[in-house]
């Protein structure tokens, strides 16, 4: 699991239309200073304004170090990030990004991989596809999208499509015109690892078919938050107290206010960005105490060495941070 990154300075190069209100942006680093390299499945924030900061999965190869690239559905009608960077994007200009992180990496020692994207979650499982079919593994994906117009365009996508390694479904707005989750999923089989991406009803309905899988072969990221009733049960806030171990220091989180809250409250700036648990911008190592999980980006292994300090809490009196 990878900690809070620094910011780099990045150039935009190219807008590229490729579906209904979906865009490609490519990004190109400065004076010929090489981009870090990324895995499939990898995000960076995008610092589209002083703001206002959003996620963007990469689309591109992990193996094209030279660019990134994001493709990102325009919501006229969502919290503002994908609309302002569309309407106020410009060729050279300049934006603040992190370098890449990945909550939702492939496991290359899987025998079979199974892809299943819901609309613009297609993005992560693109760059997963490229690499699969570069490394020569065994592998479909399953794009689901609401019609033609908003079906990506993508060349990389057709030759998949056309050596029988994906299939698209329209449904047009009846999810019953879609993918047979029952069929596509069915039962376990020894070796194959799931991964699956998009809209919160999509994820909610193949979450409800995978019971039976063992929970190290499922990997899925939500590119929105949880709601709190789905995700978290029903636990009651309650106050406790942060200790931070580096700074030997030790402040109250009320049951009103969040651990991030907190902090800030008390000069201690941390950085951050949904700040409803699901990018992994505030990811902090804790060492020891009893945390309330309350992200949808760390697996069970993560959630033993980190929390999200932005939405969970402590089930303990007392938590204590790397900080």
């Amino acid at each position: 699991m990878e900690e809070r990154s620094h910011k780099l300075k990045v150039k935009l190069t190219a807008i590229t239309k490729v579906g209904d209100d979906i865009y490609s942006f490519t990004f190109h680093p400065l004076d010929n200073v090489k981009l870090p390299t990324f895995t499939s499945g990898a995000h960076i924030d995008l610092h589209i304004n002083a703001e206002l900061t959003r996620q963007y999965s990469l689309c591109n190869n992990s193996q094209e170090t030279d660019f990134y690239q994001i493709t990102v559905q325009i919501e006229a009608h969502g919290k503002g990030g994908s609309k302002t960077l569309y309407q106020d994007a410009k060729i050279d200009q300049i934006y603040e990004i992190s370098a890449p992180r990945n909550h939702f990496p492939l496991n290359l020692g899987a025998k079979k991989h199974l892809l299943i994207a819901g609309g613009i979650g297609i993005t992560p499982l693109l760059a997963m596809a490229s690499e699969l079919k570069m490394r020569g593994a065994d592998f479909h994906l399953h794009y689901c999208a609401r019609n033609q117009r908003k079906t990506i365009q993508s060349n990389e996508l057709m030759e998949l499509i056309n050596n029988g390694k994906a299939t698209i479904y329209h449904d047009n707005g009846d999810p019953s015109n879609g993918i047979d989750l029952k069929k596509t999923i069915k039962n376990y089989e020894d070796g194959r690892h799931l991964y699956f991406c998009g809209p919160t009803g999509f994820m909610t309905a193949i979450k409800n078919e995978i019971k039976d899988w063992p929970p190290d072969h499922i990997h899925y990221e939500h590119f929105s938050a949880v709601s709190q009733e789905q995700n978290l049960g029903k636990n009651l806030n309650t106050e406790f107290i942060i200790s931070l171990n580096r700074s030997k220091l030790k402040f109250k989180v009320e049951a009103y206010e969040s651990i991030i809250d907190s902090l800030r409250k008390n000069n201690f700036f941390i950085e951050s960005s949904c700040e409803e648990g699901y990018c992994g911008t505030c990811l902090t190592r804790y060492l020891g105490g009893e945390p309330d999980h309350r992200d949808t980006v760390l697996n069970e292994k993560d959630k033993k060495d980190f929390i999200l300090i932005c939405c969970s809490r402590s089930n303990s009196p007392e938590l204590v941070l790397d900080l």
